[in-house]
């Protein structure tokens, strides 16, 4: 904390744009290095260790002099956030002229190495919030990770905001763990603690629309590429037709037609990304050996398809994809937790006291207590105790139902197909149907 608040003085007392010296360096490297230790523990769960950090964790990950001195800069899009530009040129190999480039912020790996601790710390006291001698840690903790998305908020917004507008490495890096903090929050037993937050959940899903614009781009740009690379390389003869080849409909209106659409979506999906540092730009003129026979100039090529076969193919262009793929899976993962579904699930103290037969019909989720553990009430076993699974069919007659089982006790992983009979007495919840809808507005 002390030398965060040292540090953060003199960052004050800078321009935005200026690097750190070499002895500040060192010294948010230090700091750096105390975050991925406290990460680490958080990551272990263990409540001990976590007791040990419970006092100084609110000034050292919540209230750092750090985060309070680059805050103001990351509410705006300007410069990119994650990055210190100090106006100087440098060369880039491949490339015929110098480029304006920045470095990487330090300042700003640590922003997001809290970010990770107070995940760390959501996910491991969410195991033991319903033990009596550590659910006041485990409560203190999540208390924290919503007063964090309190103080910093437009700052996190923003974050989202930059990502619809321009794609960087650093900024995705910063979304994902933003959203991996969110989703941890939005689990089912502390969704209580993150209800005031809807505004994060509308963002979300924008967000979710705008990376899949991007994918989606690079990816038909790429196959398009492909399969016209393909058909030149084919046959003269075979050439003739694209569709004997076996290739995708993609090709029938003709390979002019094709080359204008890779053209088209490799041009919006380069217009996307943010080249930033000079590794950004280096990588951006390099392609992978397993591509490579797909970016080889070509004699007839002009300088805008060759970019455009570059620009998708390149190295730079495939660690986007896969950061953008790995953000769009958390985002996903988000709006799962918070869709009005999760909340549409209805839990029965004592299944005996009414007759479960008409609210269970083919087609929904049930949650209900496997044979041999005893008809105990639901409020004693807990919810992460019960087994669930998809209804196929109603035996009135027998009372019961033949299930797809989804999920069984104590476990968050799907389990392999496997069917079995539930019978009523065994019944501790329904899904509620009416409650199947789109998480968005659907568009025409």
């Amino acid at each position: 904390v002390h030398l965060s608040s040292s540090v953060a003085e003199k960052i004050n007392s800078l321009d935005k744009t200026v690097d750190p010296s070499e002895t500040e360096k060192a010294v948010l490297a230090t700091i750096t290095s105390i975050f991925n230790l406290v990460h680490a523990i958080a990551d272990l769960g263990d409540p001990d260790m976590l007791s040990c950090c419970a006092v100084v964790l609110p000034q050292l990950v919540v209230r750092n002099a750090l985060f309070a001195a680059r805050a103001p800069l990351w509410t705006s899009q300007s410069p990119p956030r994650g990055y210190i530009f100090k106006g100087e040129l440098a060369m880039v190999s491949n490339l015929k002229s110098s480029l304006l480039v920045g470095t990487d912020d330090p300042v700003f790996f640590i922003w997001l190495s809290s970010m990770q601790i107070l995940a760390g710390i959501v996910r491991s006291s969410t195991h033991f919030t319903n033990h009596s001698s550590a659910e006041d840690i485990g409560r203190g903790f999540i208390d924290m990770s919503v007063e964090f998305l309190k103080v910093y908020k437009d700052a996190l917004l923003m974050c989202l905001n930059s990502c619809e507008t321009k794609l960087t490495r650093n900024a995705l890096k910063e979304a994902k763990i933003f959203l991996t903090l969110v989703a941890e929050l939005c689990k089912r037993n502390v969704k209580v603690s993150f209800m005031h937050f809807e505004e994060l959940i509308d963002h979300s899903k924008f967000f979710v629309s705008s990376l899949s614009r991007f994918l989606g781009a690079t990816g038909t740009s790429q196959e398009l590429f492909i399969s016209i690379n393909e058909y030149e390389k084919s046959d003269p003869e075979e050439a003739m037709n694209p569709v004997s080849l076996g290739r995708p409909s993609r090709l029938l209106d003709g390979v002019p037609t094709a080359k204008h659409e890779a053209i088209k979506f490799s041009h919006y999906a380069s217009g996307c990304t943010g080249r930033m540092t000079k590794a950004d730009f280096q990588d951006s003129a390099t392609v992978p050996d397993f591509l490579r026979p797909l970016s080889l100039e070509r004699d007839y090529e002009n300088d805008l398809e060759k970019n455009c076969r570059l620009s998708v193919t390149s190295n730079f262009s495939l660690d986007l994809v896969r950061a953008t793929a790995r953000c769009l899976c958390q985002a996903l993962t988000l709006i799962r937790r918070t869709h009005q579904v999760s909340k549409s699930f209805y839990m029965f103290s004592d299944a005996n006291r009414m007759d479960p037969m008409h609210l269970v019909e083919p087609g929904i989720v049930i949650g209900y207590r496997y044979m041999g553990q005893g008809m105990l009430s639901t409020s004693v076993i807990g919810f992460d105790s019960l087994r669930f699974g998809r209804v196929l069919s109603v035996d009135t007659f027998s009372r019961s139902w033949d299930v797809l089982v989804l999920r069984e006790e104590g476990s968050e992983v799907a389990v392999a197909e496997r069917q079995e009979t539930v019978k009523a007495d065994q019944l501790a919840g329904v899904e509620d149907k009416s409650a199947r809808r789109p998480s968005g507005n659907l568009k025409p």
